[in-house]
């Protein structure tokens, strides 16, 4: 059966991208673990006035056998990346497909290619569309839901994202420590007063009617400890501050905490909760009927 890949040019073209998984999970009988995404959210994510499309470039395809769509995926250009690791390294992601060698195989292929002709010698994937959003693929633990900002897909992609040729890049983990695992009594306590007394340091929880503060000082923080990590490109001032304004809708403001030393801001803290515990029950991705 021949597999057809369409370029998405239109809007329709767009919406019929974002109903992909969909789709591919009703053909495998639905997977209970898989948290699908808010549909306005991956919409939001591919718009093109998205901070992170203003410099990036990218391609997308749907592939096609006998009319049903049956996976897809972007091919993006990240220049922030190409000029800070002048690597001549290109990405795919917001990959899916059946499970089949050929299908995956042919969306690569056209990644590939796209990235060719922008001059990159190697392609790095899944990424979608950036390594400060969702990055990788799941590899074990498929019997049980990701938690917020992990990835998840069917068992059968990193067989066929190898043999089309890749190899692992990086292991990422994710750890799950129950509560009633960690005892903390008194530790916590005992800890902060040590730092104090011997550097300095203090804890100070953060201030949420000075958001923008300290949503600078996560900035910075955030871009100088991650400096020189494995994929890692600084992230500029307007892709932060609308990263920034997602996460406000969700943050509690006791769970954002600042490590000071001697006033000045070194390390910060930022839990958030498990919004997939309640996204995992809107099973068509559309929040109050709006897709």
């Amino acid at each position: 059966m021949e597999i057809h890949l369409r370029p998405v040019r239109t809007s329709r073209d767009l919406k019929a991208f974002i109903d992909v998984p969909w789709r591919i999970d009703r053909g495998r009988g639905g997977d209970p673990h898989w948290v699908p995404p808010l549909r306005v959210a991956v919409k939001a994510a591919l718009d093109p006035h998205h901070p992170f499309w203003l410099h990036n470039r990218r391609q997308l395809w749907i592939a096609y056998r006998n009319g049903e769509a049956v996976g897809r995926i972007a091919a993006i250009l990240n220049r922030e990346h190409l000029e800070h690791w002048r690597d001549q390294t290109g990405f795919w992601g917001f990959f899916e497909t059946i499970d089949q060698h050929e299908v995956a195989s042919a969306l690569l292929a056209a990644a590939e290619g796209w990235l060719g002709e922008q001059g990159c010698r190697a392609a790095v994937g899944p990424v979608s569309p950036s390594p400060h959003y969702e990055m990788g693929i799941l590899t074990a633990g498929f019997d049980a839901p990701p938690h917020l900002m992990l990835t998840h897909n069917p068992p059968y992609y990193p067989a066929l994202i190898a043999a089309a040729g890749y190899e692992k890049a990086v292991d990422l983990f994710a750890y799950l420590i129950p509560r009633n695992s960690v005892s903390l009594d008194g530790k916590i306590e005992r800890v902060g007063e040590t730092l104090e007394r011997r550097w300095g340091v203090t804890v100070r929880a953060g201030e949420m009617r000075h958001f923008d503060r300290e949503a600078a000082i996560i900035h910075k923080l955030y871009n100088a400890s991650m400096l020189g990590q494995w994929g890692f490109t600084p992230i500029g001032e307007s892709e932060f501050a609308a990263f920034a304004a997602d996460l406000r809708r969700i943050l509690d403001p006791e769970l954002v905490i600042f490590a000071e030393q001697r006033g000045e801001p070194v390390g910060f803290l930022l839990a958030l909760p498990n919004l997939n515990e309640a996204l995992i029950r809107i099973r068509d991705g559309c929040f109050h009927s709006v897709c």
